[in-house]
């Protein structure tokens, strides 16, 4: 269970937040690998023990999604280590608890999973665990993973404690790196537009490897909806969207990035059979405001009517109520 995952020190915060992302358990104290090395042949946790360490790394994700320093801090004996991915130690709560809040302090709420790979009884007194863990939604840019060994030490009164944490990151392949220039799109918008009300909410699925976006257009009462999925098609090495209405149709979109927007080149199809076929153009218009509008639309191999260019604002707090 990594369970330093994502901790980052406020003075380097892009460095630790990969080295932290996901680490916990590790660099064995003094005291720990001296048990270790008179112990018996390792064998698999009771029942019981695994039960308790899974149960620590339960608590471990709860405070983290808490933004709680100290209940971490607590899952560590009092002199308990860190060791991070560039081998830099922290040394007992106090330290480990300040690191956690500094990275608190400097992001949103996220989500740390982690995931146990495997557990091996030492001794009567220590386990050894290794495993993953990753934070959810993903940091922006390449997201990072992080392999932990972490060091279990039973206490006196019976509750096991991590003695010592060392983490090593490991890269996720993402590709938000090829999407980035698609984060302008990110929000909820909408226009007044020939009677019609048309809403559109984007937003990034959690690993940041695709856009989604939603589409609804009220007219008289009654509603259409389509939904597109933005992401990069390795298989052609370009930005595709895929977008399907609630009317059977769908199409595949082809993006270009423009010194000043997108131009999407799409080919889809109706529910009739008919293809179709349009050169879109999305722009930032300010910081909140964006235009579209849509170019050489065919149906059927016959040209279609352009429909009138639309601008879509982010709704006011009034409007949203």
């Amino acid at each position: 269970m990594t369970y330093s995952g994502g901790v980052t020190m406020a003075c380097h915060v892009g460095s630790l937040v990969r080295s932290l992302m996901l680490g916990l358990l590790a660099g064995m104290s003094t005291a720990a690998a001296a048990q270790e090395t008179s112990a018996p042949a390792s064998s698999a946790p009771t029942e019981a023990t695994e039960k308790a360490i899974r149960q620590s790394a339960s608590d471990f994700s709860t405070a983290f999604k808490q933004q709680d320093a100290q209940a971490i801090a607590e899952l560590w004996t009092p002199d308990g280590v860190y060791v991070d991915e560039e081998g830099v130690q922290h040394v007992g709560r106090e330290a480990i608890q300040q690191l956690y809040q500094a990275f608190f302090a400097a992001n949103d709420p996220l989500e740390m999973q982690i995931y146990i790979d495997s557990m091996r009884q030492v001794t009567d007194d220590v386990i050894v665990e290794q495993g993953t863990a990753k934070l959810v939604p993903a940091p922006l840019g390449a997201p990072a993973a992080s392999k932990y060994v972490a060091i279990h030490v039973k206490q006196n009164d019976g509750k096991w404690l991590m003695d010592s944490v060392r983490d090593s990151s490991v890269d996720i392949p993402t590709t938000y790196d090829r999407l980035v220039h698609l984060e302008m799109l990110v929000g909820d918008w909408a226009a007044d537009h020939n009677d019609a009300q048309i809403s559109l909410s984007s937003n990034w699925n959690p690993t940041k490897t695709f856009l989604e976006r939603r589409f609804v257009v009220t007219h008289d009462g009654q509603q259409s909806t389509s939904t597109e999925i933005i992401g990069w098609d390795p298989s052609t090495g370009q930005v595709t969207s895929w977008t399907f209405s609630d009317d059977g149709s769908h199409n595949v979109g082809h993006w270009t990035a423009l010194e000043d927007g997108w131009v999407v080149r799409n080919r889809g199809i109706t529910a009739a059979g008919v293809p179709t076929a349009s050169t879109d153009f999305w722009a930032p218009l300010l910081d909140d405001a964006l235009g579209w509008r849509s170019t050489q639309r065919t149906a059927g191999g016959a040209t279609v009517a352009d429909p009138q260019a639309v601008v879509l604002k982010k709704p006011t707090s009034d409007t949203k109520n």
